[in-house]
This record gives C-alpha cells, sequence and structure tokens, in this order.
C-alpha cells in the first residue's frame, strides 16, 4: 500500500541502532493515456536525450563514486490546477535548498496520470533537476504502458519506479488487469524490451514484509527477479527504526541483489491519526516508543512535528552512517517540514562534501 494514498492520495505497492561496521548498503491521464500519444512500438533508438543525460541511477551512480551522500524528494500530484501551481512554487523552493536534491519524484495513478506527466514536465524545466516518474501496473494494459512510456520519452522523463501498485478503488486484494502485468517484475522486463537502456529504472523494497508475502524469503525472490529484469536500485518503504533497514540490506546482499539500496524517511504529518493511517496502508508498526510520545502529545500538531522531526533525523543520521547511500525522501508534499528535517540532519555538511 502506498504512502501519498494514505495522505490522501504512494506505492509495490510501495505497499510506499546501527551496527558499528558499516554494511555494504550501496551495492555494486486523467482516467488514462492521452488520445493523441505517439505511436507504441517505439524502436530502442529514440529521439531526444542521449547517453546517461537525465537518468536518476547515474546520478546515484555518480555521487556513490564520489563518496557523496545524495537525498531526493517525492511528491504527488494534488487534483485542481491551483493545487498544482502552489505544489510547483514548493518545488521550485526546495529544488534550491543547499545541498539541492538529486533529483524529484512524482508519484502516478491511473486517475493522476496527465496531471503527474505535466507535473514532472514543469519541474524538470522549473527546477532544472532529473525526475522520477511512478508506474503501477494497477489497472494497465501493456498498451496503455507503451504508450506512457512514449509519452515519457517525448517529455524527456528518462527515469521510472516501477511498481505493481496499490488493489483498484473498491476492490481489497490486488489483480492483475487483464492484458497487463502480474507483478512489477513483468513490468521492468516491457520497459527494458520496449526501451532498452533509456530508462532508469527503480523498485520498491519492503523492510517491513510485503503485505502479499508469505515470508522475507519469498519477497527477497520477488525482489531479486526485479532487479535481475533490469531495475537499476531499490528504494525501500517507511521504516521507524535503523536497525530495519540494515537488516534487510544484509538480507538482500545475502539474496544475491547488489544493487544501490536507497532508504525511504518519512516527512511526518502533524496528526497521529494521519501518520498511523499512512503505517496502516504500509503495513508498517510504529515503535512503542515513539507512539506513546505521540499520544502524549494528544492534538497538538506542532508537538508532533517536532518529535517526529527529531526521530526521523535521528533515524536518517543512523542509516547514512551505516553506509546507506542517500535518502529517499517521502514529502507528503508538506514543504516546511522537509526543510527543517534537510537541515536538521545537517546534509549541507555530510551530503555535500
Amino acid at each position: 500500500t502506498s504512502v501519498t494514498s494514505a495522505m490522501p492520495t504512494r506505492d509495490d505497492n510501495m505497499t510506499d541502532v546501527t551496527s558499528a561496521t558499516k554494511l555494504n548498503l550501496g551495492g555494486a491521464v486523467e482516467s488514462g493515456p492521452k488520445d493523441d500519444v505517439v505511436p507504441r512500438n517505439r524502436p530502442r533508438s529514440v529521439e531526444g536525450e542521449r547517453g546517461s543525460q537525465g537518468k536518476v541511477s547515474a546520478k546515484i551512480k555518480e555521487a556513490m563514486e564520489k563518496g557523496r551522500k545524495f537525498y531526493s524528494i517525492e511528491f504527488f500530484p494534488p487534483h485542481t490546477v491551483e493545487g498544482a501551481r502552489g505544489l510547483m512554487n514548493r518545488m521550485d523552493r526546495l529544488a534550491n535548498l543547499q545541498p539541492k536534491p538529486d533529483f524529484m519524484d512524482v508519484t502516478w495513478t491511473l486517475d493522476s496520470g496527465k496531471r503527474t506527466m505535466e507535473m514532472l514536465v514543469a519541474a524538470k524545466a522549473l527546477c532544472a533537476l532529473d525526475v522520477q516518474m511512478h508506474l503501477a501496473c494497477t489497472g494497465i494494459t501493456q498498451a496503455m504502458a507503451a504508450d506512457l512510456l512514449s509519452e515519457a520519452v517525448d517529455a524527456g522523463v528518462r527515469s521510472i519506479l516501477a511498481l505493481r501498485g496499490d488493489a483498484a478503488p473498491g476492490q481489497q486484494t490486488w489483480v492483475p488487469t487483464p492484458g497487463g502485468f502480474k507483478n512489477a517484475g513483468e513490468l521492468v522486463s516491457f520497459i527494458r524490451q520496449q526501451h532498452g537502456d533509456f530508462f532508469s529504472i527503480a523498485v520498491a523494497g519492503h523492510p517491513a514484509g510485503h503485505t502479499d508475502s508469505a515470508s522475507r524469503e519469498e519477497e527477497l525472490r520477488y525482489l531479486k527477479a526485479k532487479v535481475d529484469a533490469g531495475a537499476d536500485y531499490i528504494v525501500t518503504q517507511i521504516f521507524f527504526k535503523a536497525s530495519e533497514y540494515t537488516d534487510y540490506v544484509s538480507a538482500c546482499r545475502a539474496a544475491g541483489i547488489t544493487c544501490p539500496i536507497v532508504p525511504g524517511v518519512l516527512v511526518f504529518p502533524p496528526s497521529l491519526p494521519q501518520l498511523q493511517t499512512v503505517c496502516h496502508h504500509c503495513n508498517v508498526a510504529l515503535p512503542a516508543d515513539l507512539l506513546s510520545s505521540l499520544q502524549a502529545a494528544q492534538d497538538d500538531g506542532e508537538k508532533i512535528r517536532t518529535l517526529g522531526l527529531s526521530y526521523m533525523t535521528d533515524l536518517a543520521r543512523s542509516v547514512l552512517a551505516s553506509g546507506a547511500p542517500g535518502l529517499y525522501l517521502y514529502s507528503l508534499n508538506l514543504e516546511k517540514s522537509v526543510k527543517e528535517l534537510v537541515k536538521a540532519i545537517d546534509l549541507s555538511a555530510s551530503l555535500s562534501s
């Protein structure tokens, strides 16, 4: 279950205590696609940007080779034109933080498809940053996916977060769309078959376990299949203990998964019920000590924000110290809280070296 779907509107479902010894954490449409999309089955040699320009995977590789930590910010598209304008202003301001985020990510669903693409194009032009688009299997056929990928190519969007997605509206469980994809691994394979290495591809990882996996071993088999199909790196679902991340990375490495694993860090909403909704949708439990502190704050939104800021600052510092290559911030579109978290982690000192 997705993070942003709970607020109120992420995803593979991003269903979405540090060891003294550093681990190898980095690793070696409104209602659908537009009618006037370019033809399907675009050949691998496409017009537009060449090489690695605009690819998030290349940006991550470059940062890791230089020993520089990085961070990114995820947003979800508003439902109104006024909301979109407001979010673009926020994105522009956040793009000018020091150090700057390495890329921005916008979530996608069938309902938000057109708005997502518009936000990505605008962010790419206005913020002068690389951008990444979510693409979920929910509700789309392979033909629709081909059209959406062609739109991304024409828009200069070269990075995809490939996800299975949440259950369709009104359904309790996820089911494949006829003519579509059974899982995110099939979507990754399809993207590579259609476009070769044009796109950077990320996939989701679940430190707390995937809701539809019977065991950690099963979840890791699916994750390795996604990586073997062509994924470049992994973004994790939210978690609240650094050990959950480091243990997860160790398990991935033992399973033969060698690509970078980027920890997903939640920006706290100013409400315990909102936070609990996010956690419920993501199948992630709040630690007892954190829950007790938040409950003591009652309905004091500012106090909850402050507690969350302190907790997530310590978490982010711990995973970075353990060897995480960077951070993926689930912003929930909360500009002030993102700014405070970036400042508190002291990214200007630790990530710009």
